[in-house]
C-alpha cells in the first residue's frame, strides 16, 4: 500500500510540474506576441512618418504629434502586457477538474 501511495504522489508532483510548465509557455507567448505585435505596429508607424518628414510640403508638427501619439500608445500596450500574462498564466495553472479526495470512512457492508 506505501507503494501505491508514493506512486500517486509523485504522479500528483508531476502533473503540477506539467501544468505549470505549460501555463508558463502560454505566459510567455501571450507576452511576446504582444511585445511583436505593439514593436511591429510601432515600427511601421514611425517607418511612414519618417519618411513623409523628408517631403516638400509635410507638416511637420503633425507627423511628430503622429509620432508621439503612436509612441504613448506603443508604451501603454507594452506596459499591460504583464498583467496580461500574468493573468493568463493563473488561468492555465488553476485546476481544470475537481481533484479526486481520500475517502474519510469506509462502507459498511450490509448484514
Amino acid at each position: 500500500m506505501p507503494k501505491s501511495k508514493t506512486t500517486d504522489d509523485i504522479r500528483q508532483v508531476m502533473i503540477e510540474t506539467a501544468r505549470v510548465q505549460f501555463a508558463s509557455l502560454n505566459a510567455g507567448i501571450v507576452f511576446w506576441s504582444g511585445w511583436l505585435q505593439g514593436a511591429s505596429t510601432f515600427a511601421q508607424t514611425l517607418s511612414t512618418e519618417l519618411s513623409n518628414l523628408g517631403k516638400e510640403g509635410s507638416d511637420t508638427d503633425a507627423m511628430l504629434s503622429k509620432i508621439t501619439d503612436s509612441s504613448r500608445e506603443y508604451l501603454r500596450k507594452i506596459s499591460e502586457l504583464p498583467e496580461a500574462a500574468a493573468i493568463r498564466f493563473k488561468k492555465d495553472v488553476a485546476p481544470t477538474t475537481a481533484r479526486p479526495t481520500a475517502r474519510r470512512r469506509a462502507a459498511r457492508a450490509k448484514e
